[in-house]
């Protein structure tokens, strides 16, 4: 006969399997290092707090990920490869619910990069940049994977700013354009 193991919720003071409390560091819970709530009055508590505590909430949050920047970016993009449907999908409901923060970003990026054309570029300069972002729209039909246009020397660099002119672009894949990000190489 199987002995199955009980235990009493300080919560909802119903009597439950142990599988249904949740584990804790040794020595913080009872004698199984389990917590003294189910989990789904743990659960409930912890929204409640959360809703109450809200910047509280975000600032823990907030600190982190600053303390652990690196496994979290990993995570991250781990999840976001793995999950890449969900991610689009997540990232259009976004985008039609923000609609004025995605018009303010592209806004905010289409003016950056007017503020870093130089005036002194001529016509065959102009003429230049619209041809790669030709030869990048005709590689991405032509492969079937996108293609962006690149600046070689980021816009938006850390140290260093570049220019849009036709000597600081290349035409890349959007994968790697996306992961290079505001980085030079």
């Amino acid at each position: 006969m199987i002995n199955i193991i009980v235990k009493k919720c300080n919560g909802c003071g119903e009597e439950k399997p142990i599988d249904a409390f949740g584990a804790v560091k040794p020595g913080r819970g009872d004698r199984h290092n389990r917590a003294s709530r189910c989990k789904i009055c743990r659960s409930a508590r912890n929204l409640e707090w959360h809703k109450n505590n809200f910047s509280r909430a975000k600032n823990n949050r907030r600190n982190f990920y600053v303390k652990n920047k690196i496994k979290e970016i990993a995570y991250a993009k781990e999840w976001r490869e793995n999950n890449l449907d969900r991610h689009n999908k997540n990232y259009s409901n976004w985008a039609k619910n923000n609609r004025p923060k995605l018009t303010a970003k592209q806004n905010a990026r289409r003016s950056l990069k007017i503020s870093a054309t130089p005036e002194w570029l001529n016509f065959l300069h102009k003429t230049k940049i619209e041809e790669f972002y030709d030869v990048a729209a005709a590689v991405s039909v032509q492969t079937g994977v996108k293609h962006h246009v690149d600046h070689i020397i980021p816009l938006q660099g850390e140290f260093v700013c570049g220019l849009n002119v036709p000597w600081n672009l290349q035409v890349i894949s959007a994968s790697i354009n996306c992961s290079k990000k505001n980085r030079v190489a």
